[in-house]
């Protein structure tokens, strides 16, 4: 198993991500989780960016781009 760079950072984020589904529960869109989410981490001064966009690659080939939440 891999250490966690941020280990408690992590745990403040995925904090957030329950807080959002124990909130809203399961089967919206995923715009609706990424505005609670923003929502969330905003309410507790966790800084973030968001719509950035990295390479997914696959056997060393960038096959798309992400969207992922970046915490800055």
């Amino acid at each position: 198993m891999a250490k966690l760079l941020y280990k408690k950072e992590s745990y403040k984020i995925v904090g957030c991500c329950f807080e959002v589904y124990n909130q809203l529960g399961y089967g919206l869109r995923e715009k609706n989780y990424q505005s609670a989410i923003e929502e969330i981490l905003t309410e507790k001064k966790i800084k973030f960016e968001k719509q950035l966009h990295a390479p997914l690659k696959i056997n060393g080939k960038i096959i798309s781009s992400l969207v992922p939440f970046v915490i800055s």
